[in-house]
């Protein structure tokens, strides 16, 4: 469970880059960053509201699991702090068509399946969710949480940013570690592992 925003011990590293150059940050997304966002919404909801996806977007978003749990009603469902949320394609095979919200399968899973009444007396309020994205969620979604802002350990930051793929070293990004510039391409990230670290991808200059 990542802490809540308003700990200011959180150092902010923004970088630079052309989104379509961001696919390395990808394992991030798989292994779940933490988010920001209000709480205590139905699913459906939040995706609009927090996660700003359009009908379109949601449409295409054929199996999610909230705690571990695969979903069927995105209105049923309450995502509350410290969740754990998880979006993905439609997967191959039986246990993909299982999975699958509001599938035909569905029903061979009801024992595991997410229940929860959303009418609670929970008021909306601000808190952090574990959001994880998988296969064409990725590149479909993964860049505009990223120019949002999203938090990530610094042991992880420093696996992927120490070196940086050759394709983004040849970009050349700026980066900023807390508004101080920092040369990527000779500097070597070294974060404190354990600290929650604030990662954004800004437009290039």
């Amino acid at each position: 469970m990542y802490p809540p925003m308003n700990n200011t011990t959180h150092p902010e590293l923004v970088l630079h880059l052309d989104p379509a150059l961001t696919s390395f940050l990808h394992p991030l997304f798989e292994r779940g960053v933490g988010f920001p966002a209000t709480v205590n919404l139905p699913i459906g909801q939040f995706m609009a509201r927090e996660l700003d996806l359009s009908v379109g977007d949601v449409e295409t978003i054929q199996t999610i699991f909230l705690d571990s749990s695969p979903v069927d009603d995105i209105e049923a469902s309450m995502v509350r702090d410290g969740a754990v949320l998880a979006l993905s394609a439609a997967m191959p095979g039986l246990m993909g068509a299982t999975m699958r919200r509001a599938g035909t399968y569905s029903s061979l899973r009801q024992s595991i399946s997410h229940h929860e009444d959303a009418n609670s007396d929970a008021n909306p309020e601000q808190g952090v969710i574990t959001l994880k994205l998988f296969n064409h969620m990725l590149p479909s979604f993964a860049p505009k949480f990223l120019a949002r802002g999203v938090l990530v350990t610094g042991k992880h930051a420093n696996k992927l940013f120490s070196p940086l793929p050759d394709s983004v070293a040849q970009a050349a990004p700026k980066a900023e570690i807390n508004g101080q510039a920092v040369d990527l391409g000779h500097y070597e990230l070294s974060l404190p592992e354990e600290k929650t670290v604030l990662l954004r991808v800004a437009d290039p200059d």
